[in-house]
């Protein structure tokens, strides 16, 4: 990537390895704060067989009884209390509003309109290159972006584009690059590439949304553009880009405006172009060349920078963006009538020992993953060498809650002998094990149960069906590669406590223990179910000695 002063480098989509998390994310976050596709398995799996119950259940249940009357509450409002609210959807800051005394208002009408024209194109293609400066404050920032894309109105808007990004040290000693990333928008929703999945996964916030309009000529004139459009003062007709134009340039207004509002003491200069016939902003660019000297240190450090875009190929029918599914609506849960819950457990010993200290925090840890302390008032304590106190508040689904606590956790990966199930070309005469049954015991699972690797909770592009996406562990993915070498286009069942989610054929992507099935999820399903097995199983037995259930107090 070149110095600050210059483009962004955008490698090609193939080079995409990056993951939705790190540098759209990173984009993301710091506004804040101012491949080859396996589809996927599809499968009739319900979070009853999946999540609320990874186990059997069994027919028939005796809860053991506290001595004595049900007391009247169990403590839930002082945890939904003391909850924390939901953490807030970060809001974007205002585009600057610079002062430019006794500037062109001849100028800043035209050029206003033509920000206004860009928005009214049926679909164009663009880039945009921001280095130096963080797009949303206009400050000095060493994370510098660009952006290849096309935008598309035909139906509603929609974005589809290539996002390149690079983090420098701010003496220039080194840097980090993130090259090649899809990201889509449109109807409320972005999807960028998982790291996991390998494909595009959806989310959905104000924030992302915001960010996103940001990649875009018109989110970024918004920012560097129109709020200095009085300090520009046309400069005369010209070819710009291979098209007519009218050349603006920023006076000695507009400069003084920009260095004020960029707190940049050094030259700087800003350009725009209007396309002379459709009046739409074309083009822009605003540049700095400086640099300082830290009095501490010595160092030099680079000051320049680049707010940079171009429109091309305005309305051409070649402009199409399109979306992947959107995620289906969430399947309807029969629910009870909300009760609280105060559970508790003695931890039996394992192979005759009991749990450290290190083993119960992380017993801890587990639980309150699987019952979504995030989103869910819930308290778990561990107390003493053997206990566990379980409180759940509100609970619609107790049964699901009790499966939850008690279950171990393990997701086996079972390879299925070829010759009874056969292979994804020749099916044998045994069919694969029904999903939500219970895995024949006497199959041999490729590597014991643990933690995996990465998680993800996933969205089919092509049907919009929720599911999980996983990556095994180091370990268990060259156990499992030596056997996928041997075994190719047979069948795997993905296991967890001995209940079948998923059967997947082994091909070049499931070779490198990369999985992805979908089911009956819905998105808050997805999503635990993709915390719940990123930890390591529960090796200890949970035995429950207290149930107390009571309805939830309003």
């Amino acid at each position: 990537m070149p110095n600050s002063g210059g483009r962004v480098a955008m490698p090609g989509r193939d080079g995409c390895h990056g993951g939705f998390g790190y540098a759209l994310i990173t984009l993301i976050a710091l506004i804040a704060a101012a491949c080859v596709r396996q589809p996927a398995v599809t499968s009739s799996v319900s979070p009853s067989a999946a999540v609320a119950r990874p186990t059997p259940a069994a027919t028939s249940t005796v809860r053991p009884m506290r001595s004595g009357p049900l007391p009247k509450d169990v403590g839930c409002a002082d945890i939904i209390a003391a909850k924390p609210g939901p953490y807030p959807d970060p809001t974007l800051p205002p585009a600057p509003e610079p002062t430019v005394a006794g500037g062109d208002a001849a100028a800043k009408a035209a050029i206003t309109r033509a920000a206004d024209a860009l928005a009214q194109l049926r679909s164009y293609q663009f880039s945009v290159d921001i280095v130096g400066r963080d797009l949303t404050t206009l400050q000095g920032s060493t994370f510098d972006f660009a952006v290849r894309g096309t935008v598309d109105r035909s139906t509603d808007l929609a974005i589809d584009a290539v996002f390149g990004s690079r983090i420098r040290e701010a003496d220039g000693s080194g840097a980090v690059t993130s090259g090649g990333q899809q990201i889509k928008a449109g109807r409320g929703y972005v999807w960028g590439t998982d790291n996991v999945s390998d494909v595009l996964e959806p989310t959905r916030s104000h924030a992302t949304l915001a960010t996103i309009s940001l990649l875009t000529p018109e989110g970024a004139a918004a920012r560097f553009v129109v709020p200095f459009a009085a300090g520009y003062s046309r400069v005369g007709s010209e070819r710009h880009a291979g098209i007519a134009t009218e050349h603006y340039r920023a006076s000695a207004k507009g400069e003084s405006a920009y260095a004020a509002t960029l707190q940049f003491k050094d030259h700087l200069t800003a350009d725009l172009w209007i396309k002379a016939d459709g009046d739409y902003l074309a083009g822009a660019r605003v540049a700095g060349k400086g640099s300082h000297v830290d009095a501490s240190s010595g160092i030099e450090f680079d000051d320049s920078f680049l707010m940079a875009f171009e429109v091309t190929h305005p309305n051409d029918p070649g402009n199409v963006v399109t979306l992947p599914a959107m995620p289906l609506p969430d399947p309807v849960r029969p629910t009870e009538a909300p009760v609280d819950l105060q559970l508790t457990y003695r931890i039996l010993p394992a192979d005759g020992r009991e749990p450290t200290s290190e083993e119960l925090n992380a017993i801890g840890v587990a639980l309150r993953t699987r019952l979504d302390i995030s989103a869910r008032p819930v308290k778990v304590d561990v107390i003493g060498v053997n206990r566990a106190i379980v409180t759940v508040c509100g609970t619609t689904n107790p049964e699901a809650d009790r499966r939850l606590i008690t279950s171990p956790g393990a997701l086996t990966v079972v390879p299925l002998p070829k010759d009874r199930y056969g292979t994804a070309a020749d099916p044998g005469p045994a069919a694969p094990p029904a999903v939500g049954s219970p895995i024949d015991p006497a199959l041999t699972p490729i590597a014991p149960p643990s933690g995996l690797g990465l998680t993800t909770a996933h969205v089919d592009p092509s049907t919009g069906r929720r599911g999980l996406a996983f990556r095994l562990d180091n370990q268990a993915t060259e156990t499992f590669a030596a056997y996928a070498a041997k075994h190719p286009d047979e069948f795997v069942t993905v296991a967890l406590d001995g209940t079948v989610l998923a059967t997947i054929p082994i091909d070049a992507r499931t070779a490198k223990g990369h999985f992805v099935f979908t089911g009956d999820y819905t998105a808050a399903e997805s999503r635990l179910l993709a915390s719940y097995l990123y930890r390591d199983p529960i090796l200890f037995e949970l035995q429950p000695i207290e149930d107390v259930e009571i309805p939830a107090r309003d």
